[in-house]
């Protein structure tokens, strides 16, 4: 609740990156834990909103294909993000081809990162075309 808070409200305290994780690491008010039932869509949709979230870092996300997507659903009206790190599978082509649109449609974006995990050929596919475009 209080990232969400701080992605509507511009928190000055806040750091302006975010951190998607399975387990704390130090704590910080930048970290999201995913927990059992967290509806990742109001997270997607107040990161699209967001005017100031300048760094995302995906290390976890859970397996259900459907809170996946709707997390990415609102990640790709996002406009003002410079750095995207994904260590984590996407859950599928839906994810990645959610990706697409934001690589699409965020022209503050200078660094992609994908790392730990594969992407096959329909996946990259869509990165691909986003790049293209």
């Amino acid at each position: 609740a209080d990232v969400l808070r701080r992605l509507r409200n511009t928190d000055p305290y806040w750091n302006q990156e975010l951190y998607i994780l399975e387990s704390e690491i130090d704590g910080d008010i930048d970290e999201f834990i995913i927990r059992a039932g967290d509806d990742l869509g109001w997270l997607g949709y107040f990161i699209g909103i967001s005017q100031v979230l300048t760094a995302l870092y995906i290390e976890y996300l859970p397996e259900e294909g459907e809170r996946v997507d709707a997390l990415m659903r609102g990640v790709t009206h996002n406009q003002s993000m410079k750095e995207l790190s994904i260590k984590t599978d996407l859950s599928g082509d839906q994810g990645f081809e959610k990706l697409g649109y934001f690589l699409r449609n965020n022209n503050a974006l200078t660094r992609l990162i994908f790392e730990g995990f594969h992407v096959d050929a329909e996946s990259g596919h869509y990165i691909a075309m986003a790049l293209e475009q």
